[in-house]
């Protein structure tokens, strides 16, 4: 399953009901405030990425699609760090 689809199944069980889950979907636009810091804390477990909520820019969460290129990118962060203290 790739992130997309991985963040599109988790916003199922926080967005409104009848809502357009695809990689369009305002995360920011469309969740409260308490939904979206508990997607967020659901995201990380199921996408295994710490996210920092303090430092995280709400643009990175306009939209599905850029949700999962940071995503993508902590991932990466992730493996480089394990890659550097294992030298």
């Amino acid at each position: 399953m790739s992130i997309t689809e991985k963040i599109i199944e988790c916003l199922k069980a926080f967005a409104p009901e009848n809502s357009n889950i695809d990689e369009t979907f305002d995360i920011q636009g469309e969740l409260d405030s308490l939904d979206l810091v508990s997607f967020l804390l659901n995201a990380e477990d199921e996408l295994e990425v710490d996210i920092d909520i303090e430092l995280l820019d709400l643009e990175e969460l306009t939209s599905v699609k850029r949700f999962s290129k940071y995503v993508e990118k902590l991932r990466w962060i992730k493996y480089f760090q394990v890659i550097l203290m294992s030298v």
